[in-house]
């Protein structure tokens, strides 16, 4: 998820939930959102990191330590094991949420 910290630590917060249960869920806000959905800034979180900071800290916001999935990205975090079904809850046609539904299959 995009609280838990970079790509590492989300690797082994998703390893260790389903190491934990059989079955179950996760959200994230989706990177391809147009508008961050912890800042509500529009287009922003889109910036390379060199930018996206100065311009952050000029809109009077400290950059957030947050790492924003996509499908692809957030797929990835789940060993292949693991059967996985992501959907998109959208917003204006854009996916605002991704929901991962996932069953191990020990």
């Amino acid at each position: 998820r995009e609280h838990v910290g970079a790509r590492a630590d989300q690797s082994q917060f998703v390893s260790e939930l389903v190491r934990v249960t059989k079955a179950g869920f996760v959200t994230t806000p989706s990177r391809w959102f147009p508008i961050e959905t912890h800042t509500r800034l529009p287009l922003v979180h889109w910036l390379p990191r060199r930018a996206r900071i100065p311009t952050m800290r000029q809109l009077g916001h400290e950059e957030w330590p947050i790492w924003l999935l996509s499908r692809t990205s957030f797929r990835r975090l789940f060993p292949q094991s693991v059967n996985v079904q992501i959907t998109a809850q959208r917003f204006a046609g854009w996916p605002a949420t991704l929901i991962v539904v996932f069953r191990t299959t020990r």
